[in-house]
């Protein structure tokens, strides 16, 4: 199909698309269209969405990630904090990070999400992003073009749940300990000891340590 008929054919079908959207990605909209059409204004269909785009833009290197998450690694090995087994499988997990090749994180947090946090503190770096009840956000990012951050919050306008309200929240490559910094997910703090009746989880406490990113 000729490249100039994809704009024409993206508006005839009310898909978002616009001159900032590669040509691979809009073809590859076109291609998947039935299916996301099921999935319009559901959780599953605006990921599935932005996943789409980001796949065919620039994304940073995130290497020195992986590798800094191999040497953390071999580290607790070493240390004893880590038996073989679990060393191996975490390793394979980080192998497999790498053989993707995509450095966008995608993830939403909605309020429900937060239900498990007793701590307003530990609730308050998620929630400033979240103007209400039926409020949702989209970490995504980190992002090598202004532009790509412009579709995808074009993206969440359009193709979010009509009650709900979205807001884009980009991830970054390099945090400082502010509004940015989000455990588990981009920071990660070295295991701590528990003391019962004295810790409060999500605060000074995790139910599992996560050590990908």
């Amino acid at each position: 199909m000729p490249g100039e008929y994809l704009s024409w054919l993206n508006r005839w079908l009310a898909l978002e698309t616009g001159a900032d959207w590669p040509e691979s990605a809009r073809r590859e909209l076109l291609a998947r269209a039935p299916s996301l059409f099921k999935r319009r204004g559901t959780r599953a269909g605006l990921r599935a969405y932005l996943q789409l785009y980001l796949d065919h833009v620039t994304a940073p290197d995130t290497g020195w990630i992986l590798e800094w998450q191999r040497r953390r690694i071999e580290d607790r090995r070493a240390s004893g904090h880590l038996s073989e087994a679990a060393a191996e499988a975490r390793l394979d997990a980080v192998d497999d990070l790498a053989d993707r090749g995509d450095g966008h994180h995608l993830f939403f947090m909605e309020r429900l999400d937060l239900d498990g946090m007793d701590s307003e503190a530990a609730r308050e770096p998620y929630t400033m992003h979240m103007s209400g009840p039926r409020s949702f956000a989209v970490f995504v990012g980190p992002f090598m073009d202004s532009t790509h951050r412009a579709v995808v919050e074009d993206v969440v306008a359009a193709e979010k749940p009509a009650h709900a309200e979205g807001t884009v929240v980009p991830m970054r490559q390099h945090v400082k300990l502010e509004g940015n910094s989000f455990l588990g997910i981009n920071t990660t703090l070295t295991p701590r000891t528990f003391v019962l009746d004295r810790a409060s989880l999500g605060e000074d406490s995790v139910l599992k340590e996560q050590d990908l990113l």
